[in-house]
């Protein structure tokens, strides 16, 4: 069983890998190249900042919400569902807007 789950992770890295390829490959123009040359380190890292900011707030919202209904979570299942919110919120379309 544990040779048959590390070989079906495998071929799913392998995959994942492929399409990701396939997509760069057709999709990439030699412009992209220089936009991306264009940005400063310091922005990049500002961004990657910003971004581990959020995943800290959204955390401690999950905690605080739990505490309130005297929950205990642990640190690694916050991980877990503040990085599987932020997996799902990718997926779906965002809805017509309503006038």
């Amino acid at each position: 069983m544990h040779r048959k789950l590390i070989r079906r992770l495998l071929w799913m890295f392998v995959f994942v890998i492929a399409i990701s390829a396939a997509v760069i490959y057709f999709t990439f123009d030699i412009r992209a190249l220089e936009y991306l040359t264009m940005f400063e380190p310091w922005c990049i890292a500002a961004a990657f900042g910003i971004l581990g900011l959020g995943l800290v707030f959204d955390g401690l919202r999950l905690m605080t919400l739990a505490a309130v209904t005297d929950e205990k979570l642990t640190t690694r299942q916050v991980v877990n569902v503040v990085l599987s919110n932020y997996f799902w919120r990718l997926l779906p379309p965002e809805p017509a807007a309503v006038l």
